[in-house]
């Protein structure tokens, strides 16, 4: 796998030594902190209703980590855009 550039979609997150959901927490992440993805479990994991690969990532102080893969997005959210759109819709 190649390495490329994605962002934390969730509000909180966490940071895992291990590809496991039970694995000791080295940080928590919030919404879009940028990350890099340097590996991936060979096969998906289901974690609730969720079916995903645990990815193997970089932060930009150069802490290395696990994401479970519905906690990740190709983009940024676009938080001044989603606030007009929720305005939009009250």
């Amino acid at each position: 796998m190649t390495n490329s550039k994605r962002w934390i979609n969730a509000e909180k997150t966490n940071l895992r030594i291990a590809p496991l959901a039970l694995a000791s927490v080295l940080e928590i992440l919030t919404k879009n902190t940028p990350v890099e993805i340097i590996g991936r479990t060979k096969n998906k994991v289901k974690i609730g209703k969720n079916i995903d690969y645990w990815y193997r990532i970089k932060l930009e102080n150069k802490i290395e980590g696990w994401i479970y893969g519905t906690s990740l997005s190709k983009q940024a959210v676009n938080i001044k855009n989603k606030e007009q759109n929720d305005s939009k819709s009250k």
